[in-house]
């Protein structure tokens, strides 16, 4: 059954799409006020009345970042060696370096809890209780993650990327308007800042619904779309970019200290890296879609590239130059709108997106 909605029509199984998105995300904002068990009982109700518990002391505070650690590096490999798209080998080692991480990260944040006296007095007890369960916060975000799979895009990891952005958004919003209404910031620059967000967003949603015309073209002819997810291209370059940067940066540090520490040598050191790599993982993209029969025409290639790098740069000037704190930054604008742009592809006659182990 479907519901025409203009010359489209609202696929049957969209009410299914939307409860999935808001169990995720609703999993997601509980696990971020569940208390890390081993913590002081007097310090953890002295929190709780002060105005509530502390994402960092919650068992999802790891986030997603041992996942998207792991994912960015599966990224790499699939660009490398674009025989290992769709392996579901590679999507495995991908979740056991996943936990690998998550174990390390959460050894090195219950050593902190315990040097600044936040557990109990059970000893090793409450020392490994919060090591399992951070690591169980991130087994159980690593489930959701793989659980909402849209047209050309495997969303639930970025839905849950996404979350505290913007929980943290109308908070953001309220301090803008009120450095404006104070004077501790002109309205000439609140403009700019809704400006600067509205631009990059309508940039980013002409690009992305370029992305998904072009893959259900191509969906008409292939029987294994489902293992291709080409809004990667939006979503990953930016993220992999920074990553690979930020490895790039170590090396530098031993051997130029002193021009690492210098915020003017980092601010042009991360524009060069951003200006040469953002189009360089775009290119790479096209050709790994381009070999599963996906062509993107180059022009569109170099506005995806162009559309990233004003992101990543414009939020880095905007910041610089700006008062005002950014509602949202680049990066998050545009996976925002992918996301947000895949969702409704979903949920209008759109090809099928089959659940698949490969994460984009």
């Amino acid at each position: 059954m479907s519901v025409m909605v203009g010359r489209r029509k609202v696929r049957s199984d969209a009410v299914g799409i939307l409860i999935g998105v808001a169990l995720v995300s609703l999993v997601a904002v509980a696990g971020r006020n569940i208390p890390l068990p081993g913590l002081d009982g007097a310090l953890l109700t002295s929190w709780v009345g002060q105005g509530g518990l502390p994402s960092q002391l919650s068992i999802l505070a790891l986030g997603v970042t041992p996942i998207l650690s792991a994912f960015a590096l599966g990224q790499v490999i699939r660009l490398l060696f674009p025989s290992t798209d769709g392996s579901i080998s590679l999507a495995v080692c991908e979740a056991v370096l996943a936990m690998l991480i998550a174990v390390g990260q959460a050894y090195s944040a219950a050593r902190g809890l315990d040097a600044m006296g936040y557990l109990g007095d059970q000893g090793s007890y409450d020392f490994f209780s919060v090591i399992a369960a951070l690591v169980g916060g991130v087994a159980v975000l690593l489930f959701l993650s793989r659980q909402v799979v849209l047209p050309g895009l495997l969303a639930g990891l970025w839905i849950l990327w996404l979350l505290p952005a913007f929980l943290d958004l109308p908070s953001n919003i309220l301090a803008s308007v009120d450095m404006a209404r104070t004077g501790a910031a002109s309205g000439t620059q609140f403009f700019e800042v809704l400006l600067f967000t509205i631009a990059v967003a309508a940039l980013s949603a002409f690009v992305v619904m370029a992305v998904l015309r072009h893959y259900r073209h191509w969906v008409a002819g292939h029987t294994d779309a489902k293992r291709l997810f080409p809004l990667a291209i939006v979503v990953w370059p930016p993220l992999l970019a920074a990553i690979v940067g930020s490895y790039l940066l170590v090396p530098l540090a031993l051997f130029a200290p002193n021009a690492v520490l210098q915020s003017s040598h980092m601010g042009a050191y991360f524009t060069g890296v951003t200006a040469i790599l953002v189009p360089l993982l775009v290119l790479g993209y096209g050709c790994l879609f381009d070999r599963r029969g996906l062509s993107l025409p180059s022009s569109l290639l170099l506005l995806i590239a162009a559309t990233q790098i004003v992101a990543i740069l414009g939020t880095e000037f905007a910041i610089n130059k700006m008062l005002l704190v950014l509602p949202l930054n680049g990066t998050t604008i545009l996976v925002a709108v992918a996301v947000c742009c895949a969702l409704i592809d979903a949920c209008l006659s759109a090809p099928h997106a089959e659940r698949t182990d490969n994460p984009a």
